[in-house]
């Protein structure tokens, strides 16, 4: 049973560090957890879910006076041990041939619990049915999960949990996360103007990640924020850390393979092939560039990426628009390349842009030429992706299609940048008789 002896019920961590840049989110959390008995924090790996969590639960020490549990539920290889797991971090021993779970659920009957169940989502259904049983038999407990995806239980609360916001510059909440945290490592660190300014850029590329930050600002012990900045490229050797905790939050890699790992195979080709997009995409440019599916079946797939904090969703002038944050697209592209089809993948984006972009030139003289304009505005960076590709292959009609018509259509609205292309593909063009 509950150990009721000491005035303090719980194993909650205490951390040295502060909570950095989630006051605000950290107030929502609190007021959802009061009001509901399941929440749900989801979001990508490495975002903070976890340390939001555990400042939540010490934070309503006085709304569960008979104690607050943390069950780490990464090391769980299998959901019939999830149980056991959670009997073993509250002290409840297993009673006969009672289920686990139900024993654990009597066990708390009458009592005012928070439970905080951490990292469910490679056992989703487990989490769920303890939850269910959680609830169903003990009117008092509460859960506060941490997922990267839902656990699909009647009555539960999301919040999805975004990235540190990047708002304010050096001000922001991500870089004073990266200033605390090089403090840390390197007391004397100074923060001037080329270093301000490398530390916004550091943030922005690693998309506000708290963990990726710490990670980067680890490196002050040896290197300055521009050496840091300058190596982002290679981010998943550069960031790493000590060998303690969670191997999977040791290095960035670790935390990405995770979530990665989770996945089937459809949805791990799905997100190779949405690497090759610069600035987002829709679903019928994913469809195009997968080569293999029909929309709605990729639609099917992006819907459960979407849910697995994989992908971001968002909308452009009411239609669905997708985008992967860096560090997601530089692993997704990783995997692309070690599958052998990058580059099958990368011809049939160019080729999709330069095909979307004649079309779309046939219907820029009329009704149309707003929606047309505006095309060219969002997909600039997927139009110059496929350009630079095309050209490096020596495709050149591909090349010579993109280049044209982006600048035909993109001049009128003062996007100059495609005549530069036209330039560079006229003299190869013209040899090719292009069209």
């Amino acid at each position: 049973m509950v150990d009721t002896a000491s005035p303090a019920h719980g194993n909650l961590p205490m951390f040295s560090a502060g909570l950095v840049g989630r006051d605000d989110t950290l107030e929502q959390v609190l007021e959802l957890v009061r009001h509901h008995r399941l929440v749900t924090l989801t979001g990508v790996g490495g975002v903070g879910k976890t340390r939001l969590a555990i400042e939540a639960a010490l934070a309503l020490a006085g709304d569960f006076p008979d104690g607050r549990w943390i069950v780490e539920l990464a090391a769980v290889g299998d959901g019939s041990s999830l149980p056991d797991a959670v009997a073993a971090a509250i002290g409840i021993a297993p009673q006969g041939e009672v289920p686990v779970a139900q024993t654990v659920a009597d066990a708390l009957a009458g009592r005012r619990i928070l439970l905080v169940l951490d990292n469910c989502e490679h056992l989703v259904d487990a989490s769920a049915e303890m939850v269910n049983t959680l609830l169903g038999r003990a009117p008092g407990v509460s859960v506060l999960a941490t997922s990267r995806e839902c656990l699909w239980v009647g009555g539960e609360q999301r919040f999805q949990l975004p990235p540190l916001s990047l708002e304010g510059g050096i001000d922001s909440p991500a870089a004073t996360l990266f200033i605390e945290r090089a403090r840390a490592v390197q007391p004397e660190f100074r923060v001037d103007g080329p270093s301000a300014d490398a530390i916004v850029e550091i943030c922005t590329r690693l998309d506000g990640l708290a963990l990726a930050i710490e990670l980067a600002a680890s490196r002050m012990a040896s290197m300055t924020p521009l050496d840091v900045r300058d190596r982002l490229d290679d981010r998943f050797r550069l960031l790493s850390g000590p060998a303690r905790g969670p191997e999977r939050q040791q290095t960035l890699r670790g935390t990405v393979e995770w979530s990665y790992g989770l996945l089937d195979d459809t949805e791990r080709m799905v997100l190779q092939h949405a690497s090759v997009f610069a600035g987002g995409f829709d679903p019928a440019a994913l469809t195009a560039v997968v080569g293999t599916m029909d929309e709605l079946r990729v639609l099917e797939v992006l819907d459960s990426l979407v849910r697995k904090s994989l992908v971001v969703a968002g909308d452009h002038a009411g239609r669905s628009r997708h985008r992967l944050l860096e560090t997601i697209r530089q692993f997704a592209e990783d995997e692309l390349r070690a599958a052998g089809t990058h580059d099958d993948a990368r011809d049939r984006h160019a080729r999709h842009y330069a095909a979307v972009a004649v079309r779309q030139w046939g219907r820029w003289n009329g009704p149309a030429f707003h929606a047309v304009s505006d095309w060219v505005r969002i997909e600039l960076a997927n139009l110059r992706a496929a350009f630079r590709w095309a050209t490096e292959r020596n495709d050149v009609h591909t090349a010579t299609d993109l280049a044209a018509h982006t600048a035909l259509l993109g001049t009128p609205i003062e996007l100059f940048e495609a005549i530069g292309w036209c330039e560079q593909t006229v003299e190869t063009a013209g040899a090719a008789e292009a069209a």
